[in-house]
């Protein structure tokens, strides 16, 4: 849980994490708020945000790529469905 004052002085690193969070699940109102207040100081973030949200689309579109790659095959099962998702 983020504190007040935490909000007002979230890291990069405090909002990549949250950034990825927000890719698997919806994040909590406080740190998403947190979260927005830094993106708009931000824009570095704001760029992050955007290129993970863009990678995500492409492997979502695209996962037979991931056929190509090296790695158990319950491994890769998992991780199509989760990109799928």
């Amino acid at each position: 849980s983020l504190s007040s004052m935490s909000l007002l002085s979230q890291s990069c690193a405090e909002a990549a994490r949250l950034i990825s969070d927000s890719q698997e699940h919806p994040l909590p109102r406080l740190a998403r708020l947190g979260l927005n207040l830094h993106l708009v100081i931000c824009r570095h973030c704001r760029r992050y945000r955007q290129q993970v949200r863009v990678m995500r689309t492409v492997l979502r579109e695209y996962p037979e790529h991931l056929t190509n790659v090296r790695l158990p095959e319950d491994f890769k099962l998992q991780l199509v469905n989760r990109l799928k998702g």
